[in-house]
């Protein structure tokens, strides 16, 4: 199959969303999704978990404690974030057992897929994260990251080219990514992409950062862009959900962005899925760090809720021992979260979003 360009005409487009059928296809035979999202006013404000290509349960070697021990030394730090002199930590070289979920939205419809693979990270010789992405052909292909923070990277001005399936997730296709984040907080590795065109793409990569790998200083290069905006952010996407369990990927959200007293607070303020309030320290234009001893309450920590059958789990749980980071990126706006719950609620979770405007 000839390769089809996702930030093209529309007739491509049009091409790739022909094997969309009706709502009822949530689920194909491969476990990827279809359904109507961003104002399908006749949609309940519920989000269907998608189920990935080969699956969406990341096997972590930790066990639900081992992984609060972790992120509860985790949440201590970031101090920094902003700080020309400092430095982002992060451990370069090979990350295995990676999971990656991808949203492509077009004329009011989502395709969404993913798998497992892996991300390896090296440094060039300007200082630079080169971030190689390997998942099949769900995605590939090469990311150049600069430092922006202690914990945080994203990428310069310019475009990626990545290689992807198109919607009907079988011909070859290529997506323009306009902007990527990384983010580093607890023991998990988050990459985020944003491609904007006619069909937009989404891609969130969530790895455990290996625990023999030892971390690599690289001197952070502070932006020189406008302030984080406060305001409405408006068709957010969310990935989120248990490290071993299943995880909830889509929604059309509006989020509120509030800033107060040296503190940015994100709250929800219309759409689905629900997502807590975070708030986060303002230290520095364009990255912000998760304020330490906050928490989180969600719902359904376990999985889907009860209608699809019989569960022992809560039906909601707080998160604590959380960090995190947001950053804007070329005018889009990136958020990355872990927090750990009880065992009977399934242990460490993550919130991953994206808001691809500013206010």
């Amino acid at each position: 199959c000839s390769a089809v360009e996702l930030n093209d005409s529309v007739d491509k487009e049009t091409a790739m969303t022909s094997s969309i059928k009706t709502k009822k296809d949530l689920h194909d035979s491969t476990g990827s999704s279809l359904r109507p999202v961003g104002g399908a006013a006749a949609l309940p404000k519920t989000v269907v978990p998608v189920l990935s290509f080969l699956t969406l349960v990341l096997a972590v070697a930790t066990s639900a404690c081992g992984a609060r021990t972790a992120l509860e030394d985790a949440s201590n730090g970031s101090a920094d974030v902003g700080d020309s002199r400092a430095a982002l930590w992060v451990g370069v070289g090979a990350y295995s057992g990676c999971a990656l979920e991808t949203l492509q939205v077009s004329r009011a419809l989502v395709a969404s897929g993913g798998g497992s693979g892996s991300v390896t990270l090296t440094v060039d010789d300007a200082g630079h994260i080169a971030a190689r992405l390997s998942f099949d052909r769900w995605l590939g292909g090469n990311a150049t990251l600069v430092p922006t923070s202690s914990t945080t990277a994203a990428s310069p001005k310019g475009v990626i080219a990545l290689s992807t399936v198109a919607a009907d997730f079988t011909t070859p296709a290529r997506v323009l990514v306009t902007a990527a984040s990384l983010v580093t907080a607890g023991d998990q590795l988050f990459i985020s992409l944003l491609g904007r065109g006619a069909t937009s793409f989404h891609g969130f990569l969530r790895c455990p950062i290996p625990a023999g790998l030892p971390p690599t200083a690289l001197t952070v290069v502070v932006p020189s862009a406008p302030k984080i905006p406060t305001g409405t952010y408006a068709h957010c996407v969310t990935t989120n959900g248990g490290y071993v369990t299943s995880v909830t990927t889509g929604g059309d959200l509006s989020l509120a962005l509030v800033e107060t007293g040296g503190e940015r607070t994100l709250t929800e303020v219309d759409g689905y899925p629900d997502v807590c309030a975070l708030a986060f320290d303002d230290r520095a234009a364009t990255t912000s760090s998760l304020t330490a001893g906050r928490t989180c309450e969600i719902a359904q920590p376990c999985g889907p809720p009860p209608t699809l059958g019989p569960s022992t789990a809560p039906s909601k749980t707080t998160l604590g021992h959380m960090a995190g980071a947001m950053q804007l990126v070329d005018g889009a706006l990136f958020v990355d979260v872990v927090g750990d719950a009880p065992a009977e609620a399934c242990g460490a979770h993550f919130i991953s979003l994206i808001c691809p405007t500013a206010p």
